[in-house]
C-alpha cells in the first residue's frame, strides 16, 4: 500500500489531548486504512493551545517537513520566546526521515539537519522563528515557501532555508515589534519575500501552490482574496491580486496536471489556475 501522512489533534491513551503526525496505509482507490496507523511524532497539547501549524510536505530529498506553530497558551504575551528557543519544537519547521519507519523507530534525524550536535537544540529543527506556519509548499527549484500567520499587523510569505531564523517573536513581517537591541542585527534573520498588512477584511494568510506558469498562488482566509506572486528579478518579488472567492479559504492543492485548487470551508474545491 502507499501511505498518507497527516498532522492532527486527537486523544492519547490516557484521554489527554495530543498532536500527532501519523502514517496510514491507503488503497489505490484512495481509501485510508485507519487500523494501520503508525504514530511518527506525538506532541502534548491542551484545549487552550493555539497556533498549532499544520503543514506536512515531502521535499525532493524524500524528507518529511512539518510546520509547527508556537503552541501559544491563551493569555501568552507578545514576548513569548518559544519560537526562538531551539530546545523545543514550537514555532519551527522540522525535517525528519520517515523512510523505513517502524513503531520503535518512527523517524530518523537526517545528519545534515542544521542543529545536529548543537548543545540544547532539537536536531529535528530545519528552521525556526515562526508564529503559525499553517501552510507551506516546495517551489519548483526546491525552495520551501512558508506562509506564516501574523498577530496584529502583517501576514507574510518567506523562504525557509537551512537553519534560518524567520524572526518571530521579535519581528512581524519585516518590522521589529519589540524594543530590543537584536532588531539592529537584521543580518541574523531571513525576512519575507512578500508581506501584506491586515485590512480590507484580511486576517490570515493561506499559503498556496505554484501553477504551471511558475506563479505562486495564495490567499487570505477571511477576505477570500487570491493573489499570485512571481520573482521578477533575483530576490525581487511582485504580487498581484487575481480574484476573490466568496468563501473562507483553508488550503491550496494541485492535481497531476498542475491545476491549482482552493479548499474552502464551504462548498467543493474551487479551481483557481492551471
Amino acid at each position: 500500500y502507499p501511505f498518507i501522512y497527516i498532522y492532527w489533534q486527537t486523544r492519547g491513551d490516557k484521554g489527554e489531548i495530543e498532536g500527532r503526525v501519523s502514517r496510514f496505509p491507503a488503497t489505490s482507490g484512495g481509501e485510508i486504512l485507519a487500523d494501520g496507523e503508525l504514530v511518527i511524532l506525538r506532541m502534548p497539547q491542551s484545549a487552550s493551545i493555539r497556533h498549532l501549524g499544520g503543514a506536512v510536505r515531502f521535499g525532493a530529498d524524500g524528507m518529511l517537513h512539518l510546520g509547527l506553530g508556537e503552541f501559544a497558551e491563551a493569555g501568552d504575551g507578545i514576548d513569548k520566546e518559544a519560537a526562538a528557543d531551539l530546545s523545543n519544537l514550537g514555532g519551527k519547521i522540522i525535517r525528519v526521515d520517515v523512510r523505513g519507519a517502524t513503531e520503535s523507530a518512527p523517524y530518523r534525524v537526517p545528519p545534515d539537519n542544521p542543529f545536529v550536535g548543537a548543545d540544547g537544540a532539537r536536531p529535528e529543527i530545519w528552521a525556526y522563528g515562526l508564529r503559525n506556519p499553517w501552510r507551506m509548499s516546495f517551489a519548483p527549484n526546491g525552495d520551501l515557501i512558508v506562509a506564516d500567520v501574523g498577530s496584529s499587523a502583517k501576514e507574510e510569505l518567506s523562504i525557509a532555508p537551512r537553519g534560518a531564523n524567520l524572526g518571530w517573536p521579535l519581528f512581524e513581517g519585516s518590522g521589529c515589534r519589540l524594543q530590543d537591541a537584536r532588531c539592529d542585527r537584521r543580518e541574523d534573520y531571513a525576512f519575507p519575500i512578500h508581506e501584506y498588512a491586515r485590512g480590507n477584511g484580511d486576517c490570515a494568510i493561506i499559503g498556496g501552490m505554484h501553477a504551471p506558469d511558475g506563479k505562486y498562488v495564495f490567499g487570505d482566509y477571511c477576505s477570500g482574496r487570491v493573489w499570485t506572486l512571481e520573482e521578477t528579478a533575483p530576490d525581487a518579488w511582485s504580487a498581484g491580486e487575481a480574484f476573490q472567492l466568496p468563501r473562507l479559504i483553508t488550503a491550496f492543492g494541485s492535481d497531476a496536471d498542475g491545476t491549482v485548487y482552493a479548499l474552502t470551508r464551504f462548498g467543493p474545491p474551487a479551481r483557481v489556475g492551471e
